[in-house]
C-alpha cells in the first residue's frame, strides 16, 4: 500500500551514477572524532526543529554523509499496524521515477519483524528485499542488497525506523553502537516534536473553546443564561457529577447558590454561604485564598467546612473555581465528582480559564439584576471615517455598541456595510458635505451579528489645507430603547393594551369621521355596543388572568369576523364597539348577530376548564337616530341596556321614539357636565387614636331638577358613555382646591377608565404640581373592580402616581374574592374594609377576628385600615378594640357640602370643629 509522505519529505533520487555498487564514495570506517562531530551537528539540527517532516529531510542527509553511507529511508509507525514513508535522501535509481513504488511498498521484512513482536531495540543489518528484487531485475546500483536498520527509539517504544545503504558490498564494522546513539537521538526528538505538535493542536483547541464561549456570552442577560452557557463546557473538559454556580451578594458578605447541574439544581435559591470567616466553606476559602483549590472532602485535613447539602449529595471531591472581575469578586464555580478522581493540572487551568471568561460577563449580569433594571446600555461610540467609506479610528465604546469582537475587526469593516439602509448612508454624506456638521441624526445600524440598532449619529467634516473633506469625525448613541418607547406610546395612543384593538379615544375618532361622511355622501353608517353577560363571573372565580386571557381571544374572534374598514375597539372593561360604514339597520342587525353567535359558540379553555360566553348588542344608526358622536354613543349603549333588560343574548336596535331606562340619565350626565350639575359634597373620617377628625372623603352628587342622585345612579352609564373620566378629573381638581385651602387631607374614588388613560394620569400629575400642593393630601381610592380589566397597566399608573407623592387606597376590601391579590400586587398606603364585614359586627365574632386580622396585616405592611358604615356607637369602640385606625359612616359624620368643611375648617371654626370630632 503506498503512504502519503509528509510536507516537506524529499523523494527525489539521487543521479543513477552516485550510487553505484564498488565506488564508495565515504569511508564509514573513520575516527571517532568525526563521529563525534556527526553527533554535536545532529544533535544541533534536531533543536532547530519543531515538526518531525523537515526535521528528518534534515537529518537523514547528515547521517547518511556523516557516517559514509550512499543512503537511505525513514518509515514511521502509524498505530496501530501500520508504517508510511516519511523521507528519503539518495534512492537509488532502480527504485526511483517510474518504480518509485518499489521502495513505498509496506510492510517489508524490518516491518514485519517489528508488527510480530520483535522488540528491535538495537541496529542491525538487514537483507532488503527492495534491493533484491531491483538486483534480480538487472538494475544497476541496487548491490548490495542490504541496509543497516537503526530503530528509532523513545524510550522503549519504536516509532519507526531508520535503513542506510552502504557504500560498499560488505557491512561496516563498528557502527552499530553509534547507530542506536543516532536512533535513541532522533526517536526522542520525534516524540518532541509529536508532543508539541500535540500541545500547539491542544492549545488551538481551547483557544476554540474559549472564543466559542466567549461568543456564547455575548447576548446573556441572566445568571441562570450564563451557567447554560458555562457549564456544557466545563463538562467537556472536566466530566464531573455537579456543577454549581454561587455569586456573591451586592452586599458582599454571602454566597448565593444561583444555577445548579446534577445534585445541586434542587437547591437554587435555597442554598446560602457566609463569605466570613473564610473557613464556613470550600467557595469561601477561595474567594480569600484567590486561586482554584481541589480538595477530597473526606480529608479532615481541609481547611473549611463541608455545608450540609454537600455530604447529603455524597459528593467526595470538590474542584472550586473562585470568579473575580479585576479585583473584585463575583462568584464561585464549584465542580463535584461522587467519586476521587485523579485530576489534570491542565484541564483545571483551561477550567479556570473559562471561568475567568465568564467572571466579567457575571459581573455586569449581576450589576444590571441588583439595580433591578432591563438591561440595557448607552455606550457612546466614537469614530474618524474617510469619505470612501473606511474607519480610520473606532474607540471601545463603539466596539462595544456594535457588538464586534474586537476593534481590528471593525476597522475592517467598511463603513456603508453598518448602515441597514445603504440609501441612508447617501443621506448622512449629502447632508454632511452640504452642511459641514451633522447633529442627531438618527438612523438603523447593523450589529455585527446581524441586529438592527437604531443610533443617534453627530458628525463633522474635516477639511484638509487644499479645502477637501480629509475625513468625518463623530459620536455614536444607541438610542433603540427611546425609539422602541415612542413606537409604543404612538401605539398606545390609539390601541387597548391588552387586546391590541382600538381604544375609545380612536373609536370616537374613527366615529366622528364616518358620522361627517355620512352626512356630506347621503348614506349611513351604525355604531354596535358589545358587553359580555358573564364576564364578572369569570373574574370572580377564576381571577383576572382568565379574564384578560377571554377578552383577548374575544378581540381576537370578533376582528376576524369584520370586514376591512370595519372598525372594532374596546371601550372599556369587557364592553367592545363597532362602526360600520355605511351600513343600514338591517345590515348592521346582520353584523351583530353574526358576532353574537361567533361569540355564542366559541368555547375557552380557561383555569383548566371550558368557559361559555355570551353578549348583548346595542344598535344605533347615525345620521338618523343622532347626529353626533355623544348622540350616537348615548343612543347605542340605551339600546345595549334594553338587550340586557331583556335578558342578555340579544340584539337591540335603537329606534325614535322609544322610552329608554338609562337615556336621561345619559342626558342628565351630559348636561351636569356642560354646566354645575355636578356638586361635591365631603364625609368626615374619623382618627381612632386621637378622637380627631383628620381626613374626608369627598363624594360626587348629580343634580337632577330637585333631586341629588347619588353615584350609583348615574356613574355606569357615565363610564359607559365616556364621561366618567371627566368627572373623576372634576372631584380631583374640587380637592386639590380645598386641601390648598384647609390644609386637610381628602380621599378621591378614582375610576378604571381614568387610571388606564394615560393622558388622564398626566394630567392628575400636572394638577398638582400646578397647584403646588402636598401631593400626600390627596389619597385616591381604588376598587377591586376598578383594576379589574386590566391590572398591569393600571399598576404602571399607580406606581407613576405613587412616585409623584399621591397616597393610595384599596377599597371595599374583602367585597371580592382577589382583594389579597390585588393588596399583593398594589401600592397602596390605606386599605379600607368593606361595609358588609361591619354590619353587625359587635355581634359577629367570625366578622371580629376578620377585621382584627385585616388591621394586624395591614399594620405589618406598613398601611393603616378604615372601616366604612360605622352607624353606632358600639360598632365604633368594636373597631376601635381590634385595633382598626380610622372609622367612617353616619354616627361618625354624613357627608356634606364641600362649603361646609371650608367654612368649618377656618381659624375661627376649627376649634369648635375639632371639639365635635372628639365627642
Amino acid at each position: 500500500m503506498t503512504e502519503p509522505s509528509t510536507p516537506g519529505t524529499n523523494l527525489s533520487p539521487a543521479p543513477r551514477g552516485d550510487f553505484q555498487a564498488g565506488e564508495p564514495t565515504r569511508d564509514p570506517q573513520n575516527s571517532p572524532d568525526r563521529y563525534l562531530r556527526v553527533l554535536r551537528a545532529l544533535t544541533a539540527e534536531i533543536s532547530r526543529h519543531q515538526h518531525p517532516g523537515p526535521m528528518l529531510d534534515a537529518v537523514l542527509p547528515l547521517v547518511a554523509e556523516g557516517l559514509g553511507f550512499e543512503g537511505g529511508w525513514v518509515f514511521l509507525r502509524r498505530e496501530p499496524d501500520g508504517f508510511f514513508l516519511a523521507s528519503s535522501y539518495r534512492v537509488p535509481p532502480g527504485l526511483a521515477a517510474d518504480s518509485h513504488a518499489g521502495l513505498n511498498w509496506s510492510p517489508c521484512r524490518c516491518q514485519r519483524r517489528l508488527l510480530s513482536g520483535d522488540p528491535l531495540i538495537s541496529s542491525s543489518w538487514q537483507p532488503c528485499e527492495r534491493l533484491e528484487r531491483a538486483a534480480a531485475g538487472g538494475v544497476a546500483g541496487c548491490n548490495p542488497a542490504f541496509h543497516a536498520t537503526v530503530p528509532l527509539l523513545a524510550g522503549d517504544r519504536v516509532t519507526g525506523l531508520m535503513n542506510l545503504v552502504p557504500a560498499g558490498l560488505e557491512p561496516p564494522a563498528g557502527l552499530t553502537e553509534l547507530l542506536d546513539m543516532v536512533g535513541r537521538l532522533v526517536g526522542l526528538a520525534l516524540e518532541r516534536t509529536w508532543v508539541l505538535a500535540e500541545a500547539q493542536a491542544a492549545r488551538r483547541r481551547e483557544q476554540d473553546e474559549a472564543a466559542e464561549l466567549a461568543r456564547a456570552l455575548l447576548n446573556v442577560g441572566t445568571v441562570e443564561d450564563l451557567a447554560r452557557a458555562l457549564f456544557p463546557f466545563l463538562r467537556r473538559v472536566l466530566e464531573p457529577d455537579g456543577l454549581s454556580l454561587l455569586v456573591v451578594d451586592p452586599t458582599g458578605t454571602y454566597l448565593t447558590l444561583a444555577a445548579g447541574w446534577g445534585w445541586s439544581e434542587a437547591h437554587v435559591g435555597r442554598l446560602q454561604l457566609p463569605l466570613r470567616p473564610p473557613e464556613s466553606s470550600g467557595p469561601a476559602w477561595v474567594i480569600h485564598t484567590r486561586e482554584p483549590a481541589l480538595f477530597e472532602l473526606g480529608n479532615t485535613a481541609r481547611p473549611f467546612f463541608v455545608p450540609e447539602p454537600v455530604r447529603r449529595a455524597g459528593v467526595r471531591q470538590s474542584l472550586m473555581l473562585p470568579l473575580f472581575s479585576g479585583e473584585q469578586p463575583v462568584g464561585v464555580v464549584a465542580v463535584n465528582w461522587f467519586e476521587v478522581r485523579p485530576a489534570s493540572e491542565d484541564r483545571i487551568r483551561f477550567a479556570g480559564l473559562l471561568c475567568q471568561i465568564a467572571a466579567g460577563v457575571l459581573a455586569r449580569v449581576l450589576e444590571l439584576q441588583h439595580l433591578h433594571e432591563v438591561v440595557e446600555e448607552l455606550p457612546i461610540g466614537s469614530y474618524r471615517s474617510t469619505p470612501d467609506g473606511r474607519f480610520v479610528t473606532v474607540n471601545e465604546a463603539l466596539v462595544k455598541l456594535l457588538g464586534y469582537p474586537d476593534r481590528a475587526t471593525l476597522l475592517a469593516t467598511p463603513v456603508p456595510a453598518i448602515y441597514v439602509d445603504p440609501r441612508d448612508r447617501v443621506r448622512w454624506q449629502r447632508l454632511i458635505e452640504r452642511r459641514g456638521t451633522l447633529t442627531g441624526f438618527e438612523v438603523r445600524w447593523r450589529r455585527f451579528d446581524g441586529t438592527p440598532i437604531w443610533v443617534r449619529e453627530s458628525a463633522r467634516a474635516v477639511q484638509d489645507v487644499s479645502g477637501r473633506v480629509a475625513y468625518y469625525e463623530g459620536t455614536v448613541e444607541d438610542v433603540t430603547e427611546k425609539k422602541q418607547s415612542e413606537e409604543r406610546a404612538r401605539f398606545l395612543a390609539d390601541h387597548d393594551p391588552l387586546t391590541g384593538v382600538f381604544n375609545r379615544r380612536r373609536f370616537q375618532a374613527e366615529l366622528a369621521r364616518r358620522i361627517y361622511l355620512a352626512r356630506r355622501t347621503g348614506r349611513s353608517g351604525a355604531v354596535l355596543f358589545i358587553d359580555l353577560d358573564n364576564f364578572k363571573a369569570v373574574n370572580d372565580l377564576l381571577g383576572h388572568q382568565a379574564g384578560d386571557q377571554l377578552l383577548q381571544e374575544l378581540a381576537a374572534l370578533m376582528r376576524s369576523r369584520l370586514r376591512r374598514g370595519e372598525i372594532l375597539a374596546r371601550l372599556g372593561g369587557d364592553e367592545f364597539g363597532v362602526v360600520l360604514f355605511p351600513a343600514d339597520a338591517d345590515q348592521a342587525r346582520a353584523v351583530a348577530g353574526r358576532l353574537l353567535e361567533a361569540i355564542r359558540e366559541r368555547t375557552s379553555l380557561l383555569g383548566g376548564g371550558r368557559v361559555r360566553t355570551v353578549a348583548s348588542c346595542g344598535i344605533a344608526v347615525f345620521p338618523g337616530q343622532a347626529q353626533t358622536v355623544d348622540e350616537v354613543l348615548a343612543a347605542a349603549d340605551r339600546a345595549l341596556y334594553a338587550a340586557k333588560d331583556r335578558g342578555g343574548d340579544q340584539v337591540e336596535l335603537c329606534c325614535p321614539g322609544t322610552a329608554w331606562l338609562h337615556g336621561p340619565i345619559a342626558d342628565e350626565v351630559s348636561r351636569a357636565l356642560a354646566g354645575n350639575g355636578l356638586e361635591i359634597f365631603a364625609q368626615p373620617i374619623l382618627d381612632l387614636r386621637s378622637g380627631q377628625v383628620t381626613q374626608y372623603e369627598l363624594l360626587v352628587r348629580l343634580r337632577s331638577g330637585e333631586n341629588l342622585l347619588k353615584p350609583a345612579a348615574f356613574l355606569e352609564a357615565a363610564e359607559r358613555l365616556g364621561m366618567v373620566t371627566r368627572i373623576d378629573l372634576k372631584v380631583l381638581t374640587e380637592a386639590v382646591r380645598v386641601a390648598r385651602e384647609a390644609g386637610l387631607r381628602l380621599h378621591v374614588n378614582v375610576s378604571g377608565p381614568t387610571l388606564n388613560d394615560r393622558e388622564a394620569i398626566e394630567r392628575m400629575v400636572r394638577l398638582l404640581e400646578e397647584a403646588r400642593v402636598d401631593p400626600n393630601r390627596v389619597v385616591l381610592e381604588i376598587t377591586e373592580q376598578t383594576v379589574l380589566a386590566d391590572l398591569g397597566s393600571v399598576r404602571r399608573h399607580l406606581k407613576t402616581l405613587r412616585r409623584r407623592g399621591y397616597r393610595l387606597a384599596l377599597d371595599d376590601f374583602g367585597a371580592g374574592f382577589s382583594s389579597f391579590h390585588y393588596l399583593r400586587h398594589l401600592p397602596v398606603d390605606y386599605v379600607k374594609i368593606d361595609g358588609s364585614l361591619i354590619l353587625n359586627l359587635p355581634n359577629d365574632v367570625p366578622a371580629q377576628k376578620i377585621v382584627r386580622a385585616v388591621a394586624a396585616l395591614i399594620r405589618d405592611l406598613g398601611g393603616a385600615t378604615i372601616v366604612e358604615w360605622v352607624e353606632d356607637e358600639a360598632t365604633l369602640e368594636t373597631v376601635r378594640a381590634l385595633g382598626v385606625v380610622d372609622a367612617q359612616g353616619f354616627y361618625i359624620g354624613k357627608p356634606v357640602p364641600v362649603a361646609e368643611i371650608l367654612a368649618a375648617e377656618a381659624p375661627s371654626g376649627r376649634e369648635s370643629a375639632g371639639r365635635k370630632s372628639a365627642s
